[in-house]
């Protein structure tokens, strides 16, 4: 790769353990670009059969300097996102799967890594951490958060990974692609931040205007990365044997589809009210929607779990 002769990287996916093939050309210097390949069949795996040069989750042409920037690897999992599409209609995927979007997470939201602390016994500040096992699977904070006293002089270094109303919490470690959505109630009574397992996305201030979108709510992502089939694909990127982790470089350049964008961002981006071909309407309304009925079901489980209490002081 150094010196410029790798030209193609494939991988057969029926194949276990995995194999690849990798073509180099005859020149040095000359490939500044390396075609990277799943496939299904031997003919494509050799070459034979070629792919289309663009082909979401099969074939994409990636840069040696993205390759160097994300370790080095050249198993092409690590390029070829397969998640959903965008689009309503079927010609919309259709389209879509040929002409992957190319929105990436990081351009609309920073994505902050969580710096490590130790808990000090003489410190003053009170701090409870969210780790990756807090987050259920409907997308709640939950579980017994630890607490760590830290010194109250090194809080002005931690307030970017203090959670605020608004943050998305991703599990990029242990039950990786599991999501949060950071509502007021939980961080207005204490100072909460989140561990190393997790990594906050938060809305960028200034986004680059593509096409006219700039914009993604908070909400609307959230909802989106809780769907299966993106949480499917996170566990397909995952590597490691003894604690699988998903590199910080696929989660930048994850793309999103157009139809989470807006124009811009308003006092209230969103209304339940608005047309449905408001594809963000849509999702907003669905959230709220999840919000009521994960209230509902709190408050069904409470009611259990006081029954279960009175059988056992009558008991």
């Amino acid at each position: 790769m150094e010196s410029g002769r790798i030209s193609r990287v494939s991988e057969i996916n029926a194949a276990s353990p995995r194999q690849f093939l990798i073509k180099l050309g005859a020149t040095y210097g000359a490939n500044e670009t390396i075609q990277m390949v799943s496939a299904d069949t031997v003919h494509r795996f050799t070459g034979m059969e070629l792919y289309q040069r663009n082909l979401r989750g099969k074939s994409d042409v990636v840069a040696v300097d993205e390759i160097l920037a994300a370790g080095g690897s050249l198993a092409p999992s690590r390029y070829l996102g397969d998640g959903p599409t965008g689009g309503r209609s079927l010609s919309d995927h259709f389209q879509n799967t040929y002409k992957p979007t190319r929105h990436r997470l990081a351009d609309f939201f920073e994505i902050i890594r969580p710096k490590t602390a130790k808990g000090d016994p003489v410190g003053t500040l009170l701090l409870r951490e969210v780790r990756a096992g807090d987050l259920t699977e409907n997308g709640e904070i939950s579980g017994a958060s630890r607490q760590i006293n830290i010194r109250a002089t090194l809080e002005r270094g931690l307030e970017e990974q203090l959670l605020k109303p608004g943050d998305v919490l991703f599990a990029h470690r242990g039950p990786v692609g599991r999501v949060a959505y950071v509502n007021g109630s939980e961080v207005d009574a204490s100072k909460v931040w989140a561990a190393q397992s997790l990594l906050i996305f938060r809305p960028r201030r200034s986004t680059p205007a593509k096409d006219g979108l700039h914009y993604c709510d908070p909400r609307v992502l959230f909802m989106y990365l809780l769907t299966a089939k993106v949480r499917s694909s996170w566990s397909k990127l995952a590597i490691g044997d003894r604690s699988p982790a998903i590199p910080i470089g696929e989660i930048e350049r994850f793309g999103l589809p157009n139809n989470l964008l807006l124009p811009k961002k308003t006092k209230e981006p969103i209304n339940a009210t608005l047309p449905p071909e408001n594809y963000t309407a849509v999702m907003v309304a669905a959230f709220k929607d999840r919000q009521i009925k994960l209230a509902e079901i709190r408050d069904i489980e409470a009611d259990m779990a006081e029954g279960l209490n009175q059988v056992w002081e009558t008991a």
